[in-house]
């Protein structure tokens, strides 16, 4: 799921992206959110990009929206390779949600991971 790639996101996606990061952030945990979100009538597009074989589902799963909290490309940067290794390196276009913001999110999920 990135709807970055194009560089130029639509402000309603934009939006989208950003309250589920704020949301995540807010109810503690990803099945938590999805139904914040689905509630509230948030949805994303059902098209099929970036050659996948299905289309989506238009509302938020666990999976999607963990895609959305994991993708770097929301705070506006890319992986790169450098000299054999994988790092993150400053995109062209802007980003969505803060370094902060991604940051506090990525250290929930760990938080959360294969909680019982």
């Amino acid at each position: 799921m990135n709807f970055v790639r194009r560089r130029n996101l639509k402000p309603r996606l934009a939006k989208i992206v950003e309250t589920a990061f704020k949301t995540f952030l807010h109810e503690g945990s990803l099945s938590k959110a999805g139904v914040s979100l689905n509630s509230r009538g948030y949805r994303l597009p059902k098209r099929r990009e970036n050659g996948n074989r299905r289309a989506r589902l238009g509302h938020f799963t666990i999976d999607n929206l963990h895609d959305i909290l994991k993708n770097p490309a929301y705070m506006g940067k890319r992986k790169a390779v450098i000299n054999g290794q994988t790092t993150l390196v400053k995109a062209v276009w802007e980003p969505i949600v803060s370094e902060e913001l991604f940051n506090r999110t990525q250290d929930l999920l760990k938080k959360n991971y294969r909680r019982h």
